[in-house]
């Protein structure tokens, strides 16, 4: 984002997760496919009254590995929280910072046509004194002194217009920045709602 911005922003520090999301999932993956194979040799012996021990070993087994699986979900979830919490976090940020350019924006706008009202006023007057008030002014000088200090004068009111200009349109070019600045946060607040939402599926 451009330096010209009233403001600066900190975007909040995401957590660390203990493991990753493919961490958790690669070992979902295993004990699912332990328990494929435990589930076949408990329909295998199921039927055969001499392997009752095996049977009953391979069912505490299995309940085992259900736990687990269950404590992978939790710690999944978890996981998931934690990255949605850091995402909302992200989000409050990044809308305060909105905000904050909002408003600068609309004290700008009243600069910009506070210059403006000043221009328009200087602009009328200058027409109104016609082409004609410069010459007669200098022409009104009783001595080269006062024809000096009338020409100064002239050249100083010169430089004002010049200055007035260049105010409205430094001021124009603040304002660009700062609703570019808007659009830009906009963007950041619709990513991050988009990985927040596939997150959760």
């Amino acid at each position: 984002l451009s330096t010209a911005l009233a403001g600066s922003y900190v975007t909040p520090a995401e957590k660390v997760a203990a493991r990753s999301l493919s961490e958790i999932q690669s070992d979902k993956n295993a004990i699912q496919s332990q328990l494929d194979d435990v589930n076949a040799k408990i329909d295998d012996l199921q039927g055969q009254i001499d392997a009752e021990e095996e049977y009953q070993a391979e069912l505490t087994t299995q309940i085992e590995l259900y736990r687990d699986q269950i404590a992978l979900m939790d710690e999944q979830i978890s996981t998931l929280e934690g990255q949605i919490e850091d995402k909302n976090n992200e989000i409050d940020q990044l809308e305060g910072n909105i905000d904050q350019l909002e408003e600068d924006i609309a004290a700008k706008q009243v600069e910009i046509d506070d210059t403006y009202e000043i221009f328009k006023t200087r602009m009328v007057a200058l027409y109104q004194a016609g082409e004609t008030s410069s010459l007669a002014m200098l022409l009104s000088s009783d001595s080269f002194s006062d024809f000096v200090t009338n020409i100064q004068l002239m050249q100083a009111v010169s430089k004002s217009d010049e200055e007035l200009v260049d105010t409205l349109r430094s001021q124009k070019e603040e304002q660009e920045v700062q609703k570019q600045a808007v659009e830009e946060y906009k963007v950041e607040v619709e990513t991050a709602l988009e990985e927040i939402k596939a997150g959760e599926e």
